[in-house]
């Protein structure tokens, strides 16, 4: 189910009087802001749940650069890029940073 679909059948709900408020109108104003937001990434395209800046690091990591050779590409400081690294790791169900560059490779294309 999409996240906003419960909101909206909630505001759905409200008696008409209450839905003239201005609280209600900021609420609606909300909701039709986030209906704006981008749409997740088609099917062929999915991230495994990765941040963008974590799918950043991955590339790099494919690309052979160390951490701080990261951190400094990225401008990021090194422990930064050490926990995107972990992260990385624990999401994708990996041991190694190789195994996180043959990922990439794989799933890049």
């Amino acid at each position: 189910m999409e996240p906003r679909e419960p909101l909206t059948r909630l505001l759905s709900l409200a008696p008409a009087a209450e839905s003239e408020s201005e609280g209600f109108q900021h609420v609606l104003a909300k909701l039709a802001s986030w209906q704006q937001m981008p749409q997740p990434l088609p099917i062929g395209e999915v991230r495994h749940g990765l941040s963008e800046r974590e799918m950043d690091v991955l590339k790099r990591i494919a690309a052979g650069d160390s951490n701080k050779q990261i951190a400094r590409t990225l401008q990021l400081s090194p422990f930064t890029v050490k926990r995107h690294v972990a992260n990385i790791l624990a999401k994708l169900a990996l041991a190694r940073r190789g195994q996180a560059a043959a990922w990439w490779l794989a799933h890049s294309g």
